[in-house]
């Protein structure tokens, strides 16, 4: 099978900005002091997404008033009816403050290479792209932009937090909050935030390429969320005014997003994260949902292996990270082969075997791959060679230890018990996606990407962070 998804002929196609040479931005500017929050909103018939955006609303605005925070609100909503329109519009005006309903129409033509234009990017896009367009001065434009998705949640306490931290690190672009998978947004209480402090993420860019190892084995470790996520209004409107974007509206799947667009801050400043704030992220209703989400991101994240090495952008030689509970984490490299990553081939070892056996049974198949089914006997097969290759490849290849990343959780009874199958799901949308490769002469596919986010705690290198912030106050200074 050959490829025929859109691939990036630039980096900046990919990022919104070209990494090596990033756009000089404002520092700050002199907007008042206050947070606009950008969120995007769409049609989903397996979930009432506009009734948890209204629960995301109002204790927002409730907390945002009990400090004295000032507040604005800019809701995109993708391709609802009129009479959901209507209900947000009703619940925007009930806020109290400075509010704005975009109406996204449903696209009518597909994106670059096929991919649809309609997504959480393009549509956060869209709301930056308005406020971008805005006089210096309008309500809306504050000095910092919060993104909230339409069924998370900010802490009530965080924002401030957020806002104390990047008060104290005037060079840094953004800051993170935790976040807190939830199964109900209304019943979460989080921890007020005592002496927040601020941990500089290393980041995606090392020695001028992705980090996708990195990236991939450890996620929001590295580049941090943009859930609850806090950013310096004034550089990224200057930014999205002058042509660029903050997210990638092109992935196939529609997922990943968060990655590339924290690559792209990353770029712009440094990014901290703030683990006493916290932000909540309504878990998925059901495990079939949980299994559809993972393997949009598991094919997504094997298609980005290929975008990168594109664009000049990903690391020659296939990199691993190995894991055993002396030596914590090593990265092996081996040149003599594809280009990409494979994160903890032991685990993937696993879920290989695993994978080609569900493969083997249609309805088993269809059950976690959907519409991708008749497609999953290749992927495996396809998965399995690599792990072979590997397996003979790595004896003698050259490794070195990685005490910069978090010491793994090894998996436990209720880790397997409740996300074996989402684990499933992820490798094999790795491995679906990487059909797409070319093949070399041994039939491997030319750049490729396997593994799964490792769960894991920060080791001695991984908590040396920033200095304390200060302690936050109920009111911002003006």
């Amino acid at each position: 099978m050959t490829g025929t998804e859109w691939l990036p002929s630039r980096a900046a196609e990919l990022f919104g900005l070209d990494p090596v040479d990033p756009p000089a931005l404002p520092a700050c500017d002199q907007a008042p002091v206050g947070v606009t929050a950008v969120i995007p909103t769409c049609a989903d018939p397996a979930a009432d997404r506009q009734a948890h955006l209204i629960q995301t609303l109002r204790p927002l605005a409730a907390s945002a008033q009990r400090s004295g925070l000032p507040l604005a609100v800019v809701v995109a909503a993708d391709g609802l009816p009129p009479i959901r329109l209507a209900e947000l519009e009703r619940a925007l005006a009930a806020l109290g403050c400075p509010a704005e309903l975009l109406a996204v129409s449903p696209p009518t033509a597909a994106g670059p290479g096929g991919a649809a234009a309609g997504s959480a990017a393009s549509t956060r896009n869209h709301a930056l792209g308005y406020l971008a367009s805005l006089p210096p001065r309008s309500p809306l434009r504050l000095r910092y932009l919060l993104f909230l998705d339409d069924d998370s949640r900010i802490a009530p306490a965080g924002v401030a937090a957020l806002g104390q931290v990047l008060q104290a690190h005037p060079a840094a672009i953004a800051a993170c909050p935790a976040i807190v998978p939830v199964s109900d947004l209304d019943s979460w209480r989080a921890p007020a935030p005592v002496r927040p402090a601020a941990v500089p993420l290393p980041g995606p860019w090392r020695g001028g390429r992705y980090d996708l190892l990195s990236v991939t084995s450890h996620g929001s470790s590295v580049t941090g969320r943009v859930v609850g996520l806090l950013v310096r209004a004034s550089p990224v409107l200057t930014w999205v005014a002058g042509g660029g974007r903050m997210f990638c509206p092109v992935t196939p799947r529609g997922s990943s997003e968060d990655m590339l667009a924290m690559a792209s801050l990353a770029a712009l400043g440094p990014l901290l994260s703030v683990p006493q704030a916290q932000a909540a992220d309504l878990a998925r209703a059901t495990p079939a949902g949980t299994r559809r989400q993972q393997l949009r991101w598991g094919y997504d994240h094997a298609w980005l292996a290929r975008a990168l090495a594109a664009v000049g952008l990903l690391d020659p030689g296939v990199r691993a990270l190995t894991w055993d509970g002396r030596h914590g984490w090593r990265e092996v490299r081996a040149d003599d082969g594809p280009a990409g990553v494979l994160v903890n081939p032991d685990q993937l070892g696993v879920l290989s075997r695993m994978l080609s056996a569900v493969a083997e049974n249609e309805e088993t198949a269809t059950a976690l791959a959907g519409a991708d089914a008749r497609e999953l006997t290749a992927a495996a097969a396809t998965l399995a060679a690599t792990l072979r290759w590997w397996r003979e490849t790595a004896v003698g290849a050259a490794r070195w230890p990685r005490p910069d990343l978090p010491d793994r959780i090894p998996d436990d009874w209720a880790d397997l018990r409740h996300g074996l199958d989402s684990q499933l799901a992820h490798v094999a949308g790795n491995a679906l996606g990487s059909l797409h490769a070319a093949r070399d002469s041994r039939g491997l596919p030319g750049n490729l990407l396997f593994g799964l986010r490792q769960r894991g705690r920060p080791g001695p290198a991984c908590r040396a962070g920033a200095p304390p912030a200060r302690q936050p106050h109920d009111r911002w200074p003006t």
